[in-house]
């Protein structure tokens, strides 16, 4: 469920042009926050816009990613007008990959602590976050069980603060799970 800006920036180094720009989305995902203002319709997004010479515009949205692992293509057509006729000027390929989903995410996590090598107040603070990761509910099917699985991942983050080997790999992988959390739970309903 990550949540990935795009940005597309369309230069002209003529004269002024109209162009029109197609963003085909890959299935099982959707698109926000998208500026400046277009027309969206099946797994598409597309704008116009006029650009004199030397203008620059910038083109952005978040694209919403599935909970499910694997690459995730989006294309953009970028097309020009000749007189009222749009012709094709490129496609370009943007591919994001998912190499976890959650439930995979949370298993490598686990399995990446249980391989450290700590003694003393360093496994006790990894065992307590083990703890608090056995407790996160892969089903959760509402806000209060979203909102208690961010709270076992924010007090497991809290727990492998204290240790004192180098742990950053999986905090990055925990960072990224609190954040499939969030949006789990901004998705649900209220």
């Amino acid at each position: 469920m990550a949540n990935e800006p795009v940005n597309i920036n369309i230069q002209n180094s003529t004269e002024p042009v109209d162009i029109k720009i197609t963003e085909t989305l890959p299935d099982n995902t959707t698109a926000d926050s998208i500026t400046p203002s277009a027309a969206q319709g099946n797994n598409t997004i597309q704008w116009q816009v006029s650009l004199t010479g030397s203008e620059n515009k910038k083109l952005q949205y978040r694209l919403n990613l599935p909970d499910i692992s694997g690459d995730y293509k989006t294309n953009t057509e970028v097309s020009y007008s000749n007189q009222g006729n749009y012709r094709l000027y490129g496609n370009y390929d943007l591919t994001f990959n998912i190499l976890y989903n959650s439930s995979e995410l949370l298993n490598k996590i686990i399995s990446d602590l249980n391989s450290l090598t700590a003694e003393d107040k360093d496994a006790e603070h990894i065992n307590k976050a083990i703890e608090k990761l056995n407790k996160i509910n892969q089903n959760a099917s509402n806000r209060k069980e979203a909102e208690n699985n961010i709270e076992n991942i924010t007090d497991a983050t809290g727990k492998l603060k204290e240790v004192t080997i180098d742990i950053s790999a999986v905090r990055t992988k925990l960072d990224e799970l609190l954040k499939i959390w969030e949006k789990k739970w901004y998705l649900m309903e209220k």
